[in-house]
């Protein structure tokens, strides 16, 4: 039945009950018998409540009236109930809505699960609704990365920016933040209401999200709602996306990348609800489908480019003020953000409206940022890039997508950041002085090799390189990346037999990485820089297979046990009988499912020449708290039988194999 035919019929039932409290004589005395009950429940009938309604029909209308010596009798306990409900439901779901000044609200993964209420929310017991919702969510999403070889991605901190008032898209984003903070990657997502903004100075977030209702068509009718909703969030590694990239030698070693998507929302909502509960069951399936979405493109981003490990203190920037541009000081200017970061000392995005043509405009930024000793970089229709020493400017006209066709348009002035309008981007990045002693302090440091390895291209003396040498070899090489980096190091040192064992080495860790190809560009870069391009293709053999850690299977008589770390792999291989390899890797990944409660999960990468397969196992939670799995592998034994495999936590983030023939 239409939402709207429901809403009718109570209508009806509501009038035929408030014709019969008006010719009723006598009632169930809740206050009396007459006057006094009639008035308490003629009141009830102003809030249209289908509880208080119900609450007349059980003792207006079932319930007869008491005789007349019975009601000299003290109130029973029936009349205490009912009016104890009424005033429940009028404190639950009549009483009216204060808002609150909106303001910026701060979750850590660490904190996230502890703190049961935020700046700006109600409490929970005051967001009551008896009610249903019937909707639909469509989601479409595009977007486009951008990024050296040895790129990494990081999503540890992320900043919200809510761009419309309504109050679905802020309960939407509220819940939204609490969903993302317990993504496995993520650290502190930070939530910036309508019409609030980071403050200048601060730690720039990995990632901005910013989130916008486009499109919103409403219809209520007595207790129900019908909601039609376009909603759009942009998630990228700055806060504006342009249409031209170019990379300063100095700029931390980040994956640049910026994606788009639009959930087109209808649904039917039908029952009572509180005035701070308006939107709560609409805004779960909004939540859900965006957290979904997001949480799936940060995993692509993570599995294509690996994670940035987390960087020390050392290698952030002290802020400093932006300089002062002329075409920035109109009225119109807004500083949108301004702040530091990762081999920044500063990075501020402005927009501002400009009465010109795009193309008069940059001509005479160009112009005035040349007066100022900026050298040019790089210009366009509509973009314009300029360096000075270590800092960065990029003009650009901001242009907005449609995800349907695929393509970009020119944006129309407006209020909100969605609009068009003109963008710079302002970036200070440290010299290579600084750089120099940032890297000598991560190396005096007690950093994982890991984290070394991810900043190796800015090591600036032979000195450097040698103290990561020798930090890299002094701990097992079980990843991809150390072998590469012992390659470069050793064709560095004209020790060609050295770069070049390590070189095969890394084409056998290839094979424990998910991607079919990891790091192909720089295999073959540095089989090319060691005189021998043939060595990124040649098939790798048992021997070094052994030597980079894995395990023949065929040796094995009893169980094999062993203890690896997080993301640590476990390596085997078999022989197959036409010669050829096939290699396991298996390895214990933090779960990225949000809707679970397992925190791990059992990653296996299967490859052979000319295929390559990965699955994973979410494992279970024991009854004495600690997570296992079990995996049986398919056709490794040499008489094409199984081979089972267990996984069970030790503690700390480290994990017991047990493999058995």
């Amino acid at each position: 039945m239409p939402w709207y035919l429901l809403s009718g019929l109570y209508l009806m039932i509501w009038s035929a009950l408030l014709v019969h409290c008006l010719l009723q004589r006598q009632f169930y005395p809740v206050f009396g018998r007459r006057w006094g009950t009639r008035a308490f429940w003629l009141l009830t009938f102003v809030f249209l409540n289908p509880l208080l309604t119900f609450l007349y029909f059980v003792f207006g209308f079932l319930l007869r009236p008491v005789k007349a010596a019975e009601s000299q009798k003290p109130i029973g306990f029936a009349s205490v109930a009912a009016i104890a409900f009424v005033g429940v439901v009028l404190v639950l779901f009549e009483w009216p809505l204060i808002e609150q000044a909106p303001e910026p609200v701060v979750v850590s993964s660490e904190a996230g699960e502890q703190q049961s209420q935020e700046p700006g929310e109600s409490p929970q017991w005051l967001e009551a609704h008896v009610a249903f919702v019937k909707a639909r969510n469509g989601v479409q999403t595009f977007g486009s990365t951008s990024a050296k070889g040895d790129n990494r991605a990081s999503v540890r901190r992320i900043g919200i920016i809510c761009q419309n008032p309504h109050r679905l898209l802020d309960r939407s984003v509220r819940e939204l933040q609490k969903v993302l903070v317990r993504l496995p990657d993520v650290d502190k997502v930070e939530y910036y209401p309508y019409g609030t903004w980071p403050e200048p100075g601060g730690v720039l977030p990995d990632v901005f999200i910013t989130v916008d209702m486009l499109e919103v068509d409403e219809k209520s009718f007595l207790r129900s709602r019908r909601l039609g909703t376009l909603i759009q969030w942009k998630v990228g590694s700055t806060l504006f996306a342009g249409t031209a990239r170019t990379a300063h030698a100095n700029a931390p070693p980040k994956v640049t990348f910026d994606m788009e998507s639009r959930l087109d929302h209808d649904s039917t909502m039908m029952g009572i609800e509180s005035p701070r509960a308006v939107y709560r069951l609409e805004a779960n399936g909004i939540v859900g489908e965006m957290a979904k979405s997001i949480s799936k493109q940060f995993g692509n981003l993570l599995g294509k480019y690996g994670e940035l490990p987390p960087g020390a203190a050392m290698l952030y920037g002290t802020y400093c003020e932006p300089p002062e541009f002329s075409f920035l000081k109109d009225n119109t200017a807004q500083q949108i953000i301004s702040g530091y970061g990762l081999f920044k000392n500063n990075h501020t995005v402005w927009r501002f409206m400009e009465q010109r043509t795009t193309d008069e405009a940059l001509k005479a930024y160009r112009d005035e940022l040349r007066t100022l000793g900026w050298d040019s970089e790089a210009f366009g229709k509509d973009y314009l890039q300029m360096r000075k020493q270590n800092e960065h400017i990029y003009v650009f006209h901001e242009r907005r997508h449609d995800p349907a066709a695929g393509t970009a348009e020119d944006g129309e002035s407006g209020t909100s950041l969605s609009s068009g309008s003109m963008i710079a981007h302002y970036e200070s990045y440290f010299t290579s002085a600084q750089i120099q002693k940032a890297m000598d302090a991560l190396l005096a440091g007690r950093a994982k090799a890991e984290a070394l390895l991810a900043f190796e291209r800015y090591l600036r003396t032979p000195e450097q390189i040698e103290r990561l040498r020798a930090s890299v070899e002094a701990s097992p090489v079980h990843t991809l990346d150390g072998c590469l980096m012992l390659g470069r190091y050793w064709a560095d040192q004209d020790r060609t037999d050295k770069g070049q064992e390590w070189l095969m080495r890394a084409r056998a860790m290839q094979r424990a990485e998910k991607e079919s190809n990891a790091r192909s560009q720089e295999i073959r870069s540095l089989a090319k820089k060691l005189g021998d391009e043939g060595l990124a293709e040649i098939p790798v053999s048992e021997q070094i297979l052994r030597d980079a850690g894995f395990v023949s299977v065929a040796t094995l008589t009893g169980p094999l046990e062993i203890e690896r770390a997080l993301d640590e792999p476990v390596l085997l291989y078999r022989r197959l009988d036409d010669g050829r390899m096939r290699t396991i890797a298996l390895r214990v990944v933090r779960s990225r499912d949000i809707s679970s409660s397992v925190p791990y999960g059992l990653l296996a990468v299967d490859k052979r020449e000319g295929r390559s397969s990965s699955s994973q196992t979410a494992g279970r939670i024991r009854p004495d708290g600690l997570w296992a799995a079990d995996l049986s592998l398919q056709d490794l034994a040499a008489d094409n039988d199984s081979m089972q495999s267990t996984v069970e936590s030790a503690g700390d983030e480290r994990f017991l194999f047990v493999i058995r023939p």
